[in-house]
């Protein structure tokens, strides 16, 4: 089983046009806040990596809208870390509550890079390998 997370919130007035549906773009930001909560409960956050010397930017990024969001919605996202071998890549799912209807999917993939030169690492560092339960993090391809 990957690690994964959940987090619930309400689609807020600023998010939506004039006809109360969500901007596309607010969707990444809603599964960055998703992974945020999930590299967070395995101490895999930005002060954390700052203190490794890493970071990790987005190389690459997806979604599909399967449904709008509207104001005032409530919204469950998952974000679930599926790959860590040359980078770590994370699926993600917003669906509405309580209905569990999907509204969107996507996935983004970041690379590891040392901070001082963002230089790429390959693979993807033990130490942070490491952070990540070892049953559920086999490294993929």
């Amino acid at each position: 089983m990957n690690p994964s997370t959940e987090i619930l919130f309400k689609v807020p007035f600023h998010d939506v046009d004039m006809m109360g549906v969500a901007w596309h773009g607010h969707y990444f930001k809603y599964f960055e806040l998703a992974r945020t909560e999930l590299f967070r409960k395995f101490h895999c956050d930005a002060e954390e990596l700052r203190a490794m010397g890493l970071v990790l930017p987005v190389i690459e990024s997806h979604c599909r809208y399967l449904a709008p969001l509207t104001y005032g919605m409530h919204v469950r996202a998952k974000a679930s870390l599926v790959e860590t071998e040359f980078r770590l890549s994370v699926d993600y799912l917003l669906a509405e509550e309580p209905s569990a209807k999907r509204l969107a999917e996507g996935c983004t993939i970041q690379g590891v890079a040392r901070r001082a030169d963002m230089r790429l690492l390959f693979p993807v560092p033990t130490q942070i390998i490491n952070l990540f339960p070892k049953e559920s993090c086999a490294r993929s391809a």
